[in-house]
């Protein structure tokens, strides 16, 4: 899921994703559903962290800069 495109505080949830879209809730269910999750290392704040720890993810890898970008194009991925 893309955090930030195709986000809409209401609508369908079973229309959303087939177009591409997503809103609060279906986050929620794809935050609950996902084994593997990969964050942008600007987004791993406080909330992440403790969800990550909550529900038994580790981190299996952190990339380096992504084609010598900014340091917050570092990826992060967690593994439940």
């Amino acid at each position: 899921m893309e955090w930030q495109w195709n986000y809409w505080l209401n609508g369908d949830p079973n229309l959303l994703p087939r177009l591409g879209s997503w809103n609060p809730s279906l986050a929620l269910q794809w935050r609950q559903d996902a084994d593997v999750i990969i964050l942008q290392q600007r987004f791993l704040n406080a909330e992440w962290q403790t969800y990550l720890q909550v529900e038994n993810y580790s981190e299996v890898l952190r990339t380096n800069e992504f084609m010598n970008c900014t340091p917050d194009s570092i990826l992060a991925v967690y593994r439940r």
